[in-house]
């Protein structure tokens, strides 16, 4: 299974407040000056997605998304993400964003991936009960993988529309990767993701978590490979689990409707850790 994109994306959107800084207050016959603790411009967090075998054939490697054979070229991975910010305000903030991935290859356990600058916004526009929060990046193709395909530069830009009714969080997810490639590469590629999800709120700690996931492609470039490349899409379905305000774990499992069968329902999971 390759579910390059996958979607944790909601998870990575949560907001906080900063503090208010220092204030005056008068009060009668005497002035006290009350001092609040003014939250860190700064912030560092995690998101990491776990990509693991099919139910059916439990090993060291995924399993084929149509056949449900196991591909002994796509190990087990965790794909991490640290994100290091700076806020400008409360919504807007600036910074880098560093990724790099695990996995079961005793060649190549560690890979870096295309990292680089990171420019976000919390709250683009409200919809009533919904927030659009999106961000944008420029990254470099710091990756192995990158470097020898003749890609110099990605383009990537990530969107959420996500609001609460009753205990219903729902909402849509969008993330857009444009690759550009030199002459030994050709041409230009557009990952497209867009992912529609509910997550029932069972109680603070607990959500149950669905969403359908869709990623085609689109290729300028090489002849026999131009035009778009629709890849099946998949259903996504778990349980988040608040392990601290700070923590979020959520296993699923992913299965693919039009080849549905147990070698082809993964294992999945993804995390979030909010770090300063």
């Amino acid at each position: 299974m390759k579910n390059f994109f996958a979607l944790s994306i909601c998870l990575l959107w949560s907001s906080t407040t900063l503090a208010q800084s220092v204030g005056v207050q008068a009060v009668p016959a005497q002035t006290s000056i009350e001092t609040v603790k003014k939250e860190s411009p700064y912030a560092v967090s995690y998101w990491g997605m776990l990509t693991g075998p099919s139910i059916g054939n439990p090993s060291f490697y995924q399993s084929d998304s149509i056949s449900g054979n196991v591909d002994h070229t796509s190990p087990d991975a965790l794909s991490n993400q640290v994100k290091l910010e700076y806020k400008l305000n409360p919504n807007i903030s600036v910074g880098l964003v560093v990724n790099w991935l695990m996995q079961t290859d005793a060649d190549t356990p560690a890979l870096m991936r295309e990292s680089g600058l990171r420019f976000a916004d919390k709250s683009i526009a409200k919809f009533g009960a919904f927030n659009w929060s999106g961000d944008f990046r420029f990254l470099l193709p710091t990756s192995t993988r990158a470097h020898n395909g003749g890609v110099t530069q990605l383009l990537q830009t990530s969107q959420v529309i996500a609001g609460d009714v009753g205990k219903w969080t729902l909402g849509v997810a969008q993330f857009h990767t444009l690759r550009l490639f030199n002459q030994t590469g050709g041409g230009k590629k557009l990952d497209l993701y867009v992912s529609p999800f509910a997550n029932y709120n069972v109680n603070d700690v607990t959500s149950a978590t669905f969403a359908i996931e869709s990623y085609p492609q689109y290729f300028t470039g090489v002849s026999s490979e131009q035009g778009w490349n629709p890849a099946p899409y998949d259903v996504s379905i778990g349980a988040a689990f608040n392990i601290t305000k700070d923590i979020n774990v959520n296993p699923v499992l992913i299965t693919y409707p039009d080849h549905f069968n147990i070698n082809t329902t993964a294992l999945a999971a993804y995390f979030t850790a909010k770090l300063l």
